[in-house]
């Protein structure tokens, strides 16, 4: 009897443990996650200039992270979130980060009305 039931305590911790799993098509990435990527950016969103290397860095990281749709959407809900924080954000020099650091985003206008879907 205390086998049987040592046996059901694994199966059920076992299928707990499945159960929390997160799904494959859930989000992993939160904005917590995604700012201090784009964070480096910041300065030439709002002054111009030279893209750092350190903003290419995480465009490029985080294009790599967002591999899931519903890890691009969040992404893209945190930028426009930060675009519209930050009114003095130039949209134009935002739209060019791709395509200085050579990242190919599914997105062609980011915009502070992007719709995220």
């Amino acid at each position: 009897m205390a086998g049987f039931s040592f046996r059901s305590l694994v199966w059920w911790i076992v299928a707990c443990l499945l159960v929390s799993l997160p799904s494959p098509t859930a989000a992993q990435l939160t904005c917590d996650t995604v700012v201090p990527y784009v964070a480096p950016c910041l300065p030439f969103t709002l002054n111009g200039g030279t893209v750092s290397d350190a903003c290419c860095a995480g465009i490029r990281g985080l294009n790599a992270l967002a591999k899931l749709r519903a890890d691009r959407v969040v992404a893209c809900q945190c930028i426009k979130n930060a675009a519209s924080a930050f009114p003095a954000i130039n949209v134009g020099r935002l739209n060019m980060l791709p395509r200085y650091c050579g990242v190919k985003l599914p997105v062609s206008n980011i915009s502070p009305n992007i719709d995220c879907s």
